[in-house]
């Protein structure tokens, strides 16, 4: 050993007459659980530098490191300002996080002022990953004074079967230490160990508990709770199920979002204070398969261990939309809201529109044709239909006086109700006869949202061009469609070109989207520019770049919608998925078009206004607003958009 700040021969190495007391510390289950946990030994005696004069410079002792899984957590004090750096036989550093806390038997034995020396105590947490083929590890200690190299140690990690095993009642004399620190990593240990302490009889001292709402779905392994809980400070709280599956409450990185509870606040504010303020819990919980089981509140102050309630989990059918109109109705504050969307309400609504998705992959599919399509169409006209089916009277009339299309493309209905489908079939024959437009209907077996529908109908086209119209959207002169179309043909460089859309009074109602930043909701949104302005003041004339366009009415090449797998199935029924699309096309290389030189008569949004009132409507946009930044917001950052967040 040497140092650069003193000379050798003024280096005293000497161990002390009486040691102080060694800790005992543990790591969180990762690959294995705490009960597995491998002790490694460290050096008997510490490793001290004093002066000329016999003062004390620097110190170091490795008193424990336990090994559990990829994680090796290694305990003991030093003194002087001393680094440390581990590494595995040959790799990089590891990386550690270190957590310094005070060590009277160690400032006591040598006789140190407190104040004056750096907190001796430390924890750190090594990642080093598993050797699977190997008996034993060696891990590299390098300590350092003032940046200079002081000395080198080798910790030889035992990982045999046979290996000791470290009990768990000297683990846990680290854990109050542990819940004060303010690492991530120390925080996941003291959490395994807070869990791993027997419960406690009676009602605990410092905490609170009670769930409201407890739900397992069913076909989707995740759960969600509702309810409140709070704790004095230095109190770790956290929900657990009855096979051992963990969730804490307040850590960065939880499916846990807390709220305001003013009637939990009034009710506990004698006692408890300011503490009961954010008692709110909304939680999801992934992981969670079996209804019927316990599931818990518990807390732990590292010395106790109480369950504050416990109730038994709820099955629930997992309808995307029920499980969304639940938690619109949890309280949350305006600023919070998309917040908690991305950390607690997309963990839950996500696997369970996937899994729906899935089943809806199994269902048959019905067709049923009247009048006869040209047998190999250019085009195909998408149209799905929810809620409402008089819309399609209108638009056959004006099929019917566009002789391009009549002899160029096919139409097709995606049926997306159920409702809809005795009524449409009974008119449907009676509809050909009258206005001679050849045309198909479609029916998934049930409602699939605006993405898989219009997928649906993509699945069973056979033009070269994908044609996707909202029913409430109308021509206003034959011949848009043969435009569309050959400008498609015309600009390989475009993978979707949208006309302009205007209300029934002449106003536009798109020419184009651009992204806009809502910072009153901290959410990129879909933003049409020049809305309710007449027709003639839209600056753009011409074939041109956007960041995005409508899906109310929009042509594309199957090749590349294709290529990007269709509209993305994971929104909440519907909205959101036509940027979703144009984004993936950019990535894919092509350019968005908005082309003026068309335009049809859009009503907007007739189908959207039955899902719900006006706050349901709201939150489901907010919902998928969430969404598309989570996948998108590299890219929201980079194209074009106005009110940037700072």
């Amino acid at each position: 050993m040497s140092s650069n700040s003193t000379p050798l021969s003024a280096i005293v190495v000497t161990p002390p007459t009486k040691t102080p007391k060694a800790h005992t510390t543990t790591a969180p289950r990762h690959q294995t659980s705490l009960s597995e946990a491998v002790q490694i030994d460290c050096q008997k005696t510490p490793v001290l530098i004093s002066g000329t004069n016999g003062r004390l410079i620097a110190g170091l002792m490795i008193e424990h490191a336990v090994r559990s899984g990829n994680l090796i957590f290694v305990s003991g004090w030093s003194l002087g300002n001393v680094r440390l750096a581990f590494t595995a036989e040959g790799r990089e550093k590891l990386h550690t996080a270190l957590h310094r806390f005070a060590r009277t038997d160690v400032t006591d034995h040598f006789q140190l002022n407190p104040s004056t020396w750096q907190a001796p105590g430390f924890i750190t947490v090594l990642f080093a990953p598993s050797k699977p083929n190997s008996s034993s590890e060696k891990i590299a200690l390098a300590a350092s004074r003032d940046t200079q190299p002081w000395h080198h140690q080798t910790i030889q990690i035992d990982t045999q079967p046979g290996a000791l095993k470290t009990p768990l009642a000297l683990l846990h004399r680290y854990l109050p230490e542990l819940l004060l620190a303010s690492s991530h990593d120390c925080d996941v240990i003291a959490f395994e160990l807070a869990t791993s302490l027997p419960p406690s009889p009676g009602e605990c001292p410092y905490a609170r508990g009670f769930i409201e709402t407890a739900y397992s779905y069913s076909g989707s392994s995740v759960g969600a709770l509702s309810g409140w809980a709070f704790g004095q400070s230095g109190i770790r709280i956290w929900i657990e199920d009855g096979d051992g599956g963990r969730w804490p409450l307040d850590t960065t990185r939880s499916t846990v979002t807390r709220y305001r509870r003013g009637d939990v606040a009034k009710a506990f504010a004698d006692h408890f204070g300011h503490h009961a303020d954010r008692s709110g819990v909304l939680a999801a919980l992934p992981g969670v398969t079996s209804a019927g089981g316990a599931i818990s509140i518990r807390a732990s102050d590292g010395k106790s261990l109480y369950v504050l309630h416990e109730v038994t989990l709820a099955e629930n059918v997992g309808d995307p939309v029920r499980t969304a109109q639940w938690l619109a109705g949890i309280p949350c504050d305006q600023e919070d809201y998309i917040p908690r969307v991305e950390r607690t309400d997309w963990r839950v609504l996500g696997p369970l529109v996937s899994a729906r998705q899935v089943r809806l992959s199994r269902l048959e599919t019905r067709i049923w044709s009247f009048g006869t399509a040209p047998e190999d169409p250019h085009a195909s006209i998408i149209v799905p239909l929810y809620a409402r089916y008089d819309f399609v009277e209108h638009q056959l009339v004006e099929f019917a006086r566009d002789d391009w299309l009549l002899g160029h493309a096919e139409v097709i209905y995606v049926i997306d109700d159920p409702r809809l489908i005795t009524p449409l079939r009974a008119t449907a024959d009676e509809l050909w006869r009258l206005y001679r437009v050849p045309f198909s209907l479609v029916w998934g077996g049930t409602n699939r949202g605006y993405s898989a529908a219009n997928n649906l109908g993509a699945s069973v086209a056979c033009g070269k061009i994908l044609v996707f119209l909202n029913s409430d959207v109308f021509p206003k002169t034959p011949g848009w469609l043969e435009n569309l179309v050959q400008t498609l043909d015309r600009s390989p460089d475009f993978g979707a070109i949208a006309p302009r859309l205007v209300f029934a009074d002449g106003g536009i109602q798109h020419a184009g989207m651009r992204f806009e930043y809502r910072s009153q909701f901290g959410v990129w949104i879909n933003h049409h520019p020049f809305v309710g302005l007449a027709s003639e003041l839209d600056p753009t004339k011409i074939l041109t770049d956007m960041p995005a366009i409508t899906g109310a009415c929009f042509v594309t090449r199957r090749t590349a919608f294709d290529t990007v797998g269709g509209f993305d199935t994971g929104y909440l029924i519907g909205d959101f998925e036509d940027s979703d699309l144009c984004l993936k096309l950019r990535v894919a290389g092509y350019r968005i078009g908005y082309e003026p030189r068309v335009e049809l008569i859009h009503l907007e949004r007739q189908s959207f206004k039955s899902i719900g009132d006006d706050t349901f409507r709201m939150r489901v946009v907010l919902y998928n607003a969430s969404r598309h930044q989570m996948r998108w917001r590299h890219m929201l950052e980079q194209v074009p958009t106005s009110n940037r967040p700072e």
